[in-house]
């Protein structure tokens, strides 16, 4: 885990550009058996598009930030809400969806990201950004791997948002 976390900021550290973020959290995010990552960022302006930063499928982000997903993803709207890290997905964390929202889920499901572990990143100074770590089911592997190494993702999250 040490290794995993240190070439992670190593990495930060040197990048020079987005797509050098981009690797360095997918590779992370790999080696801790996390299929997929998706890191959004809510725009300063109404009007203006998150920032996105994923291993999702392009198409479903493309969309996601076109539709303006962020101001119905009940993921990002629980993450404004609250500094706390969760789950969500097949019944954990999100309850008593409206039908707009839970086409949203719908949608995505499609695209295979049906749960996940988020961690919210309130830092003041701006408005709030968010770390996903998502599957397309809850595999033993993927909840061994976010309950073992939750403090850490945490940590990679907030160090991302600050690169």
């Amino acid at each position: 885990m040490h290794r995993i976390f240190q070439t992670f900021i190593d990495r930060l550290a040197e990048s020079v550009d987005l797509d050098d973020l981009h690797k360095a959290m997918a590779d992370a995010a790999a080696a801790l058996d996390l299929r997929c990552f998706a890191y959004l960022s809510m725009p300063h302006r109404r009007g203006d598009e998150a920032q996105v930063v994923s291993t999702y499928p392009v198409a479903w982000t493309s969309h996601y930030v076109e539709s303006h997903y962020e101001r119905v993803d009940p993921v990002i709207l629980r993450a404004a809400r609250a500094p706390d890290p969760f789950e969500w997905g097949n019944g954990v964390g999100l309850s008593e969806l409206t039908r707009r929202r839970q086409q949203f889920f719908d949608e995505a499901a499609g695209f295979g990201i049906r749960c996940g572990f988020t961690i919210p990143i309130h830092d003041g100074r701006g408005p709030v950004a968010a770390v996903t770590f998502a599957a397309d089911a809850r595999h033993p592997a993927f909840r061994r791997s976010v309950e073992a190494h939750a403090p850490v993702l945490q940590l990679m999250a907030m160090y991302f948002h600050a690169h």
